[in-house]
C-alpha cells in the first residue's frame, strides 16, 4: 500500500509536470508564431512606408536644387546626394519585399500584401523614377508636375494600402493572442485540479496508512497489556 500510494502521487507528479511543459512549449510556439508572421512583417511594413515617405521627401528636396530658384546656393550639397538617396532606399524596399514573400500569410494577409506591392510598384515607376530621371535631366518644372500628378496620389493611396496590412496584421496577432490566452486558462485550470486531487490523495492515504500501522499496533498493546 505505501508503494502504491507513491506510484500514485509520482504518476500525479508526473502528469502535472508533462502539462506543465507542454504548456510552455505550446505558449512559445505561439509567441514566435506571432512574433513571425505578424510582428516582424508589420515592422517590415511600416520600415517600407517609411522608406517610401523617403523618396518623395528626396524628391521634394532635390526640386529645391532649381538653379532659377533664389534658394538653391543655400544647399551645400549636391543633387545627387538625394538621387542617390532615393536608389539605396528602393533596394531596401526590395529586399524587405522578397522577406515578406517568403512569410506565412493567410489569403487575406496576401491579397493585402499583393495590393500594397502593386501600388508600391506604380508608386515608385511612375512617381519616383520618372521624376529622379526628370531631375538627371535638369527638367525641374516637369519633375514638379510628376510629384504634384504621381507621387503625392499614390502615396496616399499607398499609405491606405498598407496601414490596412498592418491593421490585418494586428488583427491576426490578437485573434492568437486570445487563443493563448485560452489555452492557457485550460492548462491551469488542469494542473490546479491535478494538483487538488493529488493533495487530497495524499492526505486520504495518508491517514489510511496511519489507521491501517496505528490500529493494528495499538490493539497488539492492548493484548500485551492483558498478558
Amino acid at each position: 500500500r505505501l508503494w502504491g500510494a507513491i506510484g500514485v502521487m509520482v504518476a500525479l507528479m508526473l502528469a502535472i509536470s508533462a502539462i506543465g511543459l507542454g504548456g510552455l512549449k505550446s505558449s512559445n510556439e505561439q509567441l514566435r508564431a506571432v512574433y513571425l508572421n505578424d510582428l516582424q512583417p508589420s515592422n517590415d511594413i511600416n520600415r517600407m512606408m517609411f522608406l517610401l515617405s523617403d523618396n518623395r521627401s528626396q524628391i521634394m528636396l532635390g526640386l529645391q536644387h532649381d538653379p532659377g530658384s533664389p534658394l538653391s546656393k543655400m544647399h551645400d550639397h549636391p543633387l545627387g546626394m538625394h538621387i542617390e538617396k532615393t536608389l539605396s532606399n528602393r533596394e531596401e524596399i526590395n529586399a524587405l519585399l522578397d522577406k515578406l514573400k517568403g512569410v506565412t500569410l493567410n489569403e487575406r494577409q496576401k491579397t493585402l500584401l499583393d495590393k500594397f506591392g502593386e501600388t508600391r510598384e506604380r508608386f515608385s515607376k511612375e512617381g519616383v523614377n520618372a521624376a529622379r530621371e526628370l531631375l538627371k535631366a535638369g527638367s525641374y518644372t516637369e519633375a514638379n508636375v510628376v510629384l504634384l500628378r504621381n507621387i503625392n496620389p499614390l502615396y496616399a493611396e499607398m499609405q491606405k494600402d498598407g496601414q490596412a496590412l498592418v491593421d490585418e496584421l494586428a488583427k491576426s496577432a490578437s485573434e492568437r493572442f486570445g487563443k493563448a490566452e485560452i489555452h492557457y486558462a485550460e492548462i491551469r485550470n488542469l494542473s490546479i485540479g491535478l494538483l487538488v486531487a493529488a493533495i487530497a490523495i495524499g492526505t486520504i492515504g495518508s491517514l489510511l496508512l496511519v489507521g491501517a500501522i496505528v490500529g493494528p499496533m495499538r490493539r497488539a498493546i492492548a493484548h500485551f497489556e492483558q498478558i
